[in-house]
């Protein structure tokens, strides 16, 4: 499904190996949160 994809699509956004933490990565996983969040029902 969709949100599947995202939630991949996320998780590799946020587990990419970087030297520091970017702003790209942290909005990435904010939105792997509320798609958790979605996917889940919660």
């Amino acid at each position: 499904t969709i949100i599947h994809g995202l939630t991949t699509v996320y998780i590799q956004a946020t587990t990419s190996p970087m030297p520091a933490i970017h702003a790209v990565a942290v909005e990435a996983y904010k939105k792997y949160i509320l798609v958790s969040l979605i996917q889940n029902g919660q």
